[in-house]
């Protein structure tokens, strides 16, 4: 009930918001450069409230209905204030994932910085439950921070680095994008992405 409660309560906000920016992502990965490809979509809306013309209220909503046996969902709502050339925000997401044959959920708090065409943000993902055993099996849910430099020189270009430290297994991982948009609505991504001795792919 709860969670009804919360869900109606960002729709009705998210109606009522200045600003409105939905997407639809088709999305092809090939892990560990194998020739075996894994599609999936992502279906994102994202709200922003103006409090004032420096204040705004950010709600996220995203879904990646990938399949009946694993999908991902999250919510979030953010702070931003800004300036001339600098802004800061908060903000915090709350994701859940269906896989294995069951849901595993993660909060995830972070801060982001702006400066002219710079972003710097940090997100700590905090799993609730750092493992679940189901039978034999025994799965593992870890404690990961990221970093995120984006650089976007104008509106159609965008540069990311993103590392991530994971706490448990004590190694770092890498990724970054490049994007471009070919139309006005219509953007292309790559992202390259590896994590030593565990997977690496594009």
């Amino acid at each position: 009930m709860k969670k009804l409660i919360a869900f109606a309560t960002l729709t009705l906000l998210s109606l009522s918001a200045d600003y409105h920016d939905p997407s639809i992502t088709f999305g092809m990965d090939n892990r560990d450069i194998k020739f075996f490809y894994q599609l999936h979509l992502d279906l994102q809306h994202q709200s922003t409230i103006e409090l004032d013309d420096c204040n705004a209220i950010i709600l996220h909503g995203l879904s990646q209905p990938r399949s009946n046996k694993s999908c991902h969902h999250e919510v979030a709502v953010g702070y931003r204030r800004m300036y001339e050339d600098f802004g800061f925000g908060t903000n915090l997401l709350y994701a859940n994932q269906y896989a294995h044959s069951f849901f595993n959920h993660n909060l995830v708090p972070g801060i982001e910085f702006f400066y002219q065409h710079f972003m710097l943000t940090y997100n700590r993902y905090l799993p609730f439950k750092t493992s679940v055993e189901i039978g034999d099996d025994k799965y593992l849910f870890h404690d990961v921070s990221e970093i995120t430099l984006s650089y976007l020189p104008s509106q159609k270009y965008e540069f990311n680095l993103t590392p991530h430290y994971n706490h448990q297994t004590k190694r770092f991982g890498y990724a970054g994008s490049v994007s471009a948009f070919v139309f006005d609505n219509v953007q292309l991504t790559l992202t390259p992405y590896c994590e030593p001795q565990v997977q690496h792919g594009v």
